[in-house]
Parts: structure tokens; sequence; C-alpha cells
């Protein structure tokens, strides 16, 4: 079995969509954008005429609950590019013709028949230009509905390019962007910046940060560091399952980022989701492996879930790694307290106070 390649393509599994889309693949075939869905045993493709609308679809997968890729390779979604080449490498997906059309297909099966959308025709295929191309040969025209027209300079007929996504509005994206860090500058907990107590005025500072956000994130889907913003918004406003859910949509977007899964593993902690945030402590350690602190974090979400042994161990690597960091030995201490029964084991940042 094997799914058509054609302009720009993304490709899922349907493994991955019956595990984390909402719906399953009906659902996702049901919010495909365009008339290009199409998929064979193992896979589904939509496609798309311009790269930028691909890659607002990816995001909005990300939003969904996929992980697009890790360690700069596919994960959950493989992107091809108008050259019919993977964007980043793919181990689970195959790329080769059907004459002279591209195909792909789940790796380690059998390539089979060819899938293609309904009335598509080989002798009627979408004409690719380069961005060399498109910038010597056409101008642009107008839009119709969904549809860019542009006239090809050469010859004076019309060409018509399907959207999916508007344009960004950039300068609506980045002025709503620098109003709401500036509202909350000084408020939020970072590295090396504590904010002083909540009042009602910082509250509200933060409370009128969150619709803007929203709005930059609506505007540009792939946005992480908008979303890790909201994320810290929440966080400090209390709210912590909300902010959980903004920290794995920004590490959904960003997995290799190491303070992206930091955050999303305390956000887990401070939730109560120990499970969780063992498995950001991990991603974050693959991203940033001679980092003390995220094996201290490691070691918290470790004892939390009910294993202390196991926290143990991993507490005293951190300490190893860094003997001066005063939260680890902090940590290295209560764990120690539980071993020995001295205290009971805690399953909440609220049990350690």
């Amino acid at each position: 079995m094997a799914v058509l390649i054609e302009v720009v393509s993304v490709v899922v599994r349907h493994a991955t969509l019956a595990a984390k889309y909402p719906g399953g693949l009906e659902a996702y075939r049901r919010a495909c954008p365009n008339n290009t869905f199409c998929a064979d045993e193992h896979l589904s493709r939509v496609g798309f005429m311009v790269q930028s609308d691909a890659e607002v679809f990816v995001a909005q997968l990300a939003a969904k609950g996929l992980t697009p890729f890790r360690k700069e390779a596919a994960e959950d979604v493989a992107l091809i590019d108008e050259s019919a080449k993977l964007t980043r490498p793919c181990a689970w997906l195959s790329l080769g013709h059907w004459g002279p059309a591209s195909i792909a297909w789940l790796a380690g099966t059998k390539r089979g028949d060819l899938h293609a959308p309904a009335g598509w025709n080989a002798a009627r295929r979408p004409q690719y230009l380069s961005a060399e191309e498109i910038k010597q040969r056409l101008e642009f025209v107008r839009t119709d509905g969904h549809v860019d027209v542009y006239r090809d300079k050469m010859t004076g007929q019309e060409m018509y390019v399907g959207r999916t996504a508007p344009d960004v509005n950039v300068a609506r994206h980045n002025e709503l962007y620098q109003q709401a860090t500036g509202l909350i500058k000084g408020l939020i907990h970072t590295g090396d910046t504590e904010p002083g107590p909540l009042d009602a005025d910082s509250r509200r500072r933060l409370e009128q940060a969150i619709p803007l956000f929203e709005e930059v994130v609506q505007i540009r889907p792939g946005n992480w560091a908008a979303m890790w913003l909201l994320g810290k918004v929440y966080q400090r406003l209390g709210e912590y399952e909300r902010g959980l859910d903004w920290f794995t949509r920004s590490h959904r977007v960003n997995p290799d980022h190491p303070d992206v899964a930091r955050e999303a593993s305390i956000a887990a902690m401070d939730a109560g989701q120990p499970e969780q945030a063992i498995e950001f402590c991990r991603r974050a350690i693959d991203a940033q492996p001679d980092d003390a602190g995220l094996r201290a974090n490691l070691a918290l979400a470790t004892l939390f879930s009910g294993k202390p042994a196991e926290a143990r161990d991993i507490a005293a690597d951190a300490l190893r790694r860094n003997p001066d960091d005063q939260i680890t030995a902090q940590i290295v201490a209560i764990i120690e307290e539980v071993v020995s029964g001295v205290r009971p084991c805690p399953h909440h940042m609220r049990d350690l106070q």
C-alpha cells in the first residue's frame, strides 16, 4: 500500500491517530482542511500547495496531542517538501515513485498499489515552481476565497494556488506578543527572577495577558514560546492544571528544548501528576544530559510517584554531579528520611511544606 505525495505533503500513521488524535482516523479525515486526503492501510496523507499552510497544519496536530518531531527526526508527523524530500529524517516512512508520481508507504511493508485523492488524475498534476521561479515569473493578482491568483508574466495566464491558512498577520502577531510580555514583565518565575507577592494589580495584569497570548497562538499555531509563557502565567496564578496544558502544548511543538520540558515537569508535579512529570524530566535530560538540576527534578517526581528507593539513586547521582547545589542536597535528605521511615512518602509539593 502507498499514498500519493504531491507538492507539500503531511503524512501520519493510522496507529498514531488511533492513539493520540481525538476521535481517531475518522475525526482526522473530517478535519482535513481541503480535498487532498487519501489513505492506505497504514498511512494518511494531506496535501498543500504552500509550505507555510502545511506547517500551520502540523502545529495544529501538535495542539491535538501529536509530537511532530523529536531530536530533529520525525516522530508522529512526516512533512515532505515540494521536491518530494523529507524535511526531517523519518524512520517509519519509505519514499519512491509510481510512474511519474511520488509515493510513500510504511517502512517495512510492501509498497502495494497507489492510493490518491478522489478525482486525482496523473495527467493533471499541479505544476510546481521553485521560490525563485515564482519571484521571476509570477505577480500576485487577487485572492478569491481560499485561492490566491497569480499572473504568469511570460504567458499572461492566471495560475491558482489553493490555501488552507491565511498569511500570518505579522504586525498583529508581534504587537500582541509585545503587549502580553510587557504586562507580565517581572511577574512570573524565571531562572534568575523571583517576583514579589501576587497583589491585585499583578493578578489583573496577568489575567489581561492571557487572551493576548491566546490570540498570538491562533495567528501562529507553532509559537511555542507564547504557549510556554501562558503556562508560566497560569503557574503564577496557581492554576496548575491549565498551566500544564499549555506547557504540554509547548513541549509537543518544541520537544528538544530543555526548559520547556523542565517547566512541564514542574507543572505536572504541581498538578499532582508525578508519572507525567517523570516523562517530561526524562525528555529534558535527553536534551541536556549534563544538567544536574534536571536529574534532581526527576528524583523528586520519582519520589512523588511512590518510588523512594529509585529516587534515592537518582538524587545521589544528581548531587555527585553538582555537590554544591543546596536544593539537590535537601532533596537527598528528604528522600533519606522517607527511605528510613522518618517521614511518610510525599506525593505532592505541598506535602513538603
